[in-house]
């Protein structure tokens, strides 16, 4: 059984050369906040403050699907970001 924690997202693109990352994290309580008043921001509030474990085992088994770890599923998304003129370094 494995478990996945992502945490520090930011800085770890910010390590890879793409300077606009946002580098500070907001608090906890300012987030549920923005919650109240933006759909986006309300769609995540319960998640603020909170550690997730994901348990990837029945993805392996029943898709026979590899994950690839989450600070290269991040990487990986910015650079693609980049490609499609979305972001730039």
């Amino acid at each position: 059984m494995e478990k996945v924690l992502v945490t520090g997202g930011s800085g770890y693109i910010a390590q890879h050369c793409y300077k606009k990352a946002p580098s500070i994290e907001a608090p906890n309580i300012l987030m549920k906040l923005l919650g109240l008043f933006n759909k986006e921001a309300g769609a995540i509030s319960s998640f603020v403050g909170k550690t997730k474990f994901t348990i990837s085992e029945n993805a392996k088994n029943i898709l026979k699907f590899n994950f690839e770890s989450a600070d290269e599923a991040i990487i990986q998304t910015v650079k693609q970001f980049e490609e499609l003129g979305l972001i730039t370094k």
